[in-house]
């Protein structure tokens, strides 16, 4: 019904404006610095030379028409971060009254999550929330972080769906 329909309608627009403002302005800044400083290119420039790892994606992206697939890449990776931590925002905002603890509890938990405390605790490494725009990336990595922001986004979803709910009930 109604509910359902605004928390889709809801979720859906806050992940779609985090992807959209993180991404182009990522892309912004990444092309006018390519307009502002000495264009990327190794041939011309023999200091930019391939740093990135061999086993990175980046590596064989490195002389692509001046690293555009890195500039795409790491655009894409924090517009999904962006997506998934705004669905996080929308449910500690649901539960929690307090502006500011609002804004703090989801930076909170992106902090904890990236000192790989989980690790130390029950043994299970998680990766760093920010490995989707990593320069070390790999498919691996990918696959890791893609399953970790699933989950962490369904488990969001949920708590912001029982939060509307109560909300709704109990005014």
């Amino acid at each position: 019904g109604g509910l359902k329909r605004y928390l889709v309608v809801k979720s859906c627009s806050a992940m779609l404006t985090a992807m959209l403002v993180t991404s182009g302005i990522f892309l912004l800044h990444a092309v006018v610095w390519n307009q502002v400083a000495v264009r990327h290119d190794p041939a011309i420039y023999p200091m930019h030379n391939n740093f990135f790892s061999s086993a990175s994606l980046y590596y064989k992206w490195f002389e692509i028409n001046h690293g555009l697939p890195i500039y795409l890449s790491m655009s894409a990776g924090m517009g999904i971060s962006a997506a998934v931590w705004s669905i996080v925002g929308l449910a500690t905002a649901v539960w929690v009254p307090d502006k500011l603890l609002a804004i703090s509890i989801p930076y909170c938990l992106y902090a904890l999550i990236g000192t790989q405390l989980s690790y130390y605790l029950v043994g299970v490494r998680v990766p760093h929330p920010s490995t989707l725009f990593n320069d070390a990336l790999t498919i691996q990595d990918i696959w890791q972080t893609l399953v970790m922001y699933g989950i962490l986004m369904a488990l969001a979803f949920m708590m912001y769906g029982a939060g509307v709910n109560r909300r709704v009930r109990h005014g």
